[in-house]
């Protein structure tokens, strides 16, 4: 969004700095209105997933569990018939099968949706009392939220959750839920999203008159309770293990996250 909110210039002089040996190089490219980038990116192949396959992804790998929640897309989640407690109790059930003890769960750049995606998780991951979630609507109307019931397939077993700046929404609140009710490692970046609670649900919308923005504005507030495992303020959930890849990282496509897992997996 830096071209909506800060300046609209020609060209762009980036410098990079190398970690490992503080050497500064720059480059400089010129800009590309919306609709050139828009075009180029129709050029190039994209390489993505087809079906079910860009929501989520689930599998035993060398006796762990590896899921990937790619999306809780309300659209792609109707397209392919995916219910959130049919999906997280076939996934789980498959797990206490195969005896793993070790689930490794991938959330970056979730950027959310449907809420069901992190209410539906908590059977498997806590068996608390109480209340879990207030909602406040725009009117002020409030309603409670109480855990259910735990389910008889919920994950004994360690569990790792990689995290980024990418995920918010409802996969913010997945990341919460694993950090405080779970003996679960955080690992990655800080994630986007406020861990005490988020704005969202339905929304109303504002087109204002001469930009013609539309702006949007949330219906609900969701608050939780006060974290027991963070207490920071105005935060995303932190990781236990900040893992930040470099560009170089970024450029070899090496996934230096998903290796800090691995390797704190095989310590365990």
């Amino acid at each position: 969004m830096y071209f909506l909110f800060v300046e609209q210039p020609e060209s762009s002089k980036i410098k990079l700095k190398k970690r490992s040996t503080g050497q500064i190089e720059s480059a400089q490219c010129n800009a590309a209105t919306i609709l050139e980038r828009n075009a180029k990116r129709k050029e190039e192949p994209t390489h993505k997933k087809e079906g079910k396959d860009q929501v989520y992804e689930f599998k035993i790998v060398n006796g762990y569990g590896l899921l990937t929640l790619k999306t809780f897309n309300r659209g792609l989640l109707e397209k392919y018939e995916i219910e959130a407690d049919e999906l997280y109790e076939g996934i789980f059930k498959e797990l206490e099968e195969s005896g793993a003890e070790h689930l490794i769960v991938d959330l970056r750049d979730n950027n959310g949706g449907r809420n069901e995606f992190y209410e539906d998780m908590l059977p498997y991951l806590t068996d608390k009392k109480g209340v879990f979630k207030t909602s406040i609507s725009w009117k002020g109307k409030e309603k409670k939220h109480k855990y259910p019931s735990t389910s008889k397939y919920a994950f004994q077993g360690k569990t790792y959750v990689l995290i980024n700046g990418g995920k918010f929404s409802s996969a913010s609140v997945l990341a919460r839920f694993f950090k405080e009710y779970t003996n679960a490692t955080l690992i990655g970046e800080e994630a986007g999203g406020r861990y005490e609670g988020f704005a969202g649900g339905s929304a109303e919308y504002i087109f204002l008159p001469n930009s013609k923005y539309r702006v949007t504005i949330p219906r609900y507030h969701a608050v939780f309770h006060d974290g027991e495992r963070q207490t920071t303020n105005n935060r995303g959930a932190l990781p236990d293990y900040e893992v930040i890849p470099s560009m170089d990282d970024l450029i070899n496509e090496r996934d230096v996250v998903m290796e800090k897992a691995l390797e704190l997996l095989a310590s365990n």
